[in-house]
């Protein structure tokens, strides 16, 4: 494998640079085949990476009746919750590598059944360890599946310059957003419906992850070098040996962790992406315990307001498209037709909004939702507060990748998201063990106050590099390696 493979390694654009052919559908070039064949080849990788986060967020249902069942704590119930984060953590790199190297099909083959075995035997076990480690197995079999889903929507469609392909990208990432707001919602009504039997949880997950293999796989290989090798191997042409996955992996991981490091652009973003989902980690454990603790709620009656939160990203997905359509797009445009630097800091107009309304809406406008947290407040308050947070949340968790991704482009947007993926799901894993303690010792009001002020450490972030991002993008090593590359 060359250098340049190892630069081109996350993204099919550099070798799929077509989007229609004159003389017909190129059987070796997926992006000219025909429409309704890549609308079908794109609906999967949204479905599963649905699926592949809901199967997180589900378990939130069944955390009351593992705590019961397995005699455990609350905090080693929420536990179920980390340990599939934990499984998540590495999955970019994982699974890019591997499906740059043989093939998209390979990891649906592989991923798909063995994460719908592991659910089901998590429905089955009888202890609490071995709960844990399947759980942990399952979320690490789904995890380079839902991960490979850009690459696939890539393979067929043009993201940036097909309105259609822009569309499948969209729904692709915003479906993993609200993935982790519908599941606890579906875990805790299958369970409520099931006599509380906790278990249906992962037979709901196990079932939905069945429909999807159904879905796709019977489906052909869509990644061009994968496709033109195993058309070269039919007509017997000789054929360059594949390139090592482990080699790769390990340059991947260790360019994701050196851009972690380095770049102006990535660790503080990548620390903002990562307080806001530990935030929404935080609401899993809290959430709950604050609506039956402090407002008298059943369990099953407790997790429902996290519908204000899924309403809250729905919102904020039509603003976000909004800003695009009027701001974002027209601004690069103009910056194109005048041969000017494409304002990429544009898309974060919206980021700019969505930084400070995190700690806004856990202090609910300047009156702290964390005093509201009281039995004379009417619980509708905490439900407000959680709608400006999935507004918030959708705000940052979609505008900061796509600006990562425009401006570290196909070679190392990929290394980039991964750089993303590392600190977002390390605060997941960490952050659900320390909801129970901290309400506990501190109380509803401190313990979300506290989340309130850890957010608001990086609420300026979307503004500053907004303000100055250009700058650092000129002095960006990674930028400037991208646009030799794209000169080239």
């Amino acid at each position: 494998m060359t250098q340049r493979d190892v630069f081109e390694l996350g993204s099919s654009d550099a070798e799929n640079p077509v989007t229609a052919s004159p003389s017909g559908p190129d059987p070796l070039q997926p992006r000219s085949w025909p429409q309704k064949r890549r609308l079908w080849l794109a609906s999967g990788p949204i479905l599963v990476a649905f699926v592949g986060n809901f199967s997180i967020s589900v378990a939130v249902g069944s955390i009351p009746g593992v705590a019961l069942d397995f005699n455990v704590s609350d905090t080693q119930s929420l536990a179920i919750i980390s340990i599939a984060a934990a499984g998540f953590l590495l999955a970019p790199v994982i699974a890019v590598s591997v499906s740059e190297v043989y093939g998209r099909r390979v990891v649906y083959v592989i991923g798909l059944p063995l994460s719908i075995v592991f659910n089901i035997v998590c429905a089955l076990v009888h202890n609490y360890p071995g709960l844990m480690v399947v759980r942990f197995l399952s979320a690490f079999a789904i995890a380079p599946v839902v991960v490979i889903g850009i690459g696939a929507i890539t393979d067929v469609w043009d993201t940036k310059g097909e309105a259609l392909g822009n569309l499948m990208a969209g729904l692709y990432a915003a479906g993993q957003i609200w993935a982790t707001e519908v599941g606890p919602l579906a875990g805790a009504g299958i369970v409520h419906a099931c006599n509380d039997n906790w278990r249906w949880a992962f037979w709901l997950t196990a079932m939905m992850l069945g429909l999807c293999a159904i879905f796709i796989l019977p489906r052909a290989e869509s990644f061009p070098p994968t496709l033109r090798r195993n058309d070269r191997m039919r007509r017997g042409e000789q054929v360059d040996q594949k390139g090592n996955a482990f080699w790769i992996i390990a340059i991947s991981l260790g360019r994701s962790c050196h851009m972690l490091v380095k770049e102006m652009l990535i660790w503080p973003t990548a620390l903002l992406v990562g307080i806001f989902q530990g935030v929404l980690y935080f609401f899993y454990g809290a959430y709950p315990l604050l609506f039956s603790e402090v407002f008298g709620f059943t369990l099953y009656q407790s997790v429902m307001p996290f519908g204000a939160v899924l309403v809250g990203s729905v919102v904020g997905l039509a603003v976000i498209s909004i800003c695009d359509k009027r701001i974002y797009l027209p601004s690069v445009a103009r910056a194109a037709a005048a041969g000017q630097d494409i304002p990429y800091e544009n898309r974060l107009v919206v980021a700019i909004v969505g930084g400070p309304l995190m700690p806004v809406a856990l202090f609910w406008l300047f009156y702290r939702l964390a005093w509201t947290a009281k039995p004379t407040f009417h619980w509708i308050i905490p439900v407000m507060a959680g709608f400006l947070v999935g507004v918030s949340f959708i705000f940052i968790m979609l505008s900061m990748p796509l600006y990562k991704n425009d401006i570290y482009g196909i070679h190392f947007g990929a290394s980039a998201l991964a750089a993303d993926n590392i600190v977002r799901y390390a605060f997941s894993i960490a952050v659900p063990l320390f909801v129970v303690p901290m309400t506990q010792n501190l109380g509803f009001p401190w313990a979300i106050s506290t989340m309130a002020f850890i957010s608001l450490v990086t609420a300026p972030v979307p503004l500053i590099i907004f303000l100055w991002g250009r700058n650092l993008r000129a002095r960006s090593l990674y930028v400037k390696l991208q646009q030799q590359q794209e000169s080239q």
